[in-house]
């Protein structure tokens, strides 16, 4: 082949090559637009503090209560039977209205977002009547039982409760208290609750006497202003 022949073939091999290049580049660019755009992940950074509102398992709160107390001792005499047949009762009573107050520590964990379920520890201080002589004598409680709460969120809302308890002085000593409030979030993980409660306390317990058998009875109602700090 002369030298025109391969230069005529040359230029045929390079206009070849150029259109194929041409149209890879052009195949390659209509196959990029057609493909969906790619899912960038967002990083995420290593000292990420959790989201406000997540729940520890395991609830602690403390609950200081205030106010008036109602207290009354009551106490009856049953006669032994005698010859002439049996004596009626006699009675004797005091009532006194005096300041009171009572510390709840409540130990419990969530059983829903918001219910808790635990056990509270109660210690009450207040005075109680002599029942036969009036005389004021003050007096500590101390009682165990278990609570049952509605709490709010940690951005603060309203909560409730309601306790029982059992605890022994002369005899046992049964005792329940309700309340409710609104708490307000103290930094994230701790609330403070202002509210209302309402407690009350039972007992009775007897001995014999010379002529008879004496049944006392002590009662407590007292309502109060109350602040509660949960955790």
């Amino acid at each position: 082949m002369n030298g025109s022949g391969r230069g005529a073939g040359a230029t045929v091999v390079r206009c070849a090559v150029g259109a194929a290049l041409s149209l890879g580049v052009s195949l390659t660019t209509e196959r990029a637009r057609a493909l969906p755009p790619q899912h960038v992940p967002t990083s995420v950074s290593p000292t990420a503090q959790p989201q406000r509102g997540e729940e520890s398992v395991v609830v602690f709160a403390a609950s200081l209560a205030a106010g008036p107390s109602i207290a009354r001792a009551k106490a009856r005499y049953d006669h032994f039977d005698f010859d002439e047949g049996p004596l009626s009762p006699s009675f004797d009573s005091q009532e006194v209205v005096t300041p009171g107050g009572a510390l709840a520590l409540t130990l419990g964990a969530h059983v829903g977002s918001r219910l808790i379920v635990g056990g509270a520890l109660t210690i009450g201080v207040g005075v109680l009547p002599d029942r036969f002589t009036g005389e004021r004598e003050s007096y500590a409680a101390l009682g165990i039982g278990p609570e049952l709460a509605l709490v709010p969120n940690r951005d603060g809302g309203v909560f409730a409760f309601a306790r029982g308890g059992v605890g022994i002085d002369n005899a046992l000593v049964w005792s329940a208290a309700a309340g409710a409030g609104y708490a307000f979030p103290l930094g994230t993980t701790t609330l403070l609750g202002l509210g209302l409660q309402l407690s009350g306390s039972y007992s009775r317990f007897g001995e014999d006497g010379d002529f008879g058998r004496y049944t006392y009875k002590d009662e407590i109602l007292a309502p109060a202003i109350m602040a509660r700090l949960m955790l």
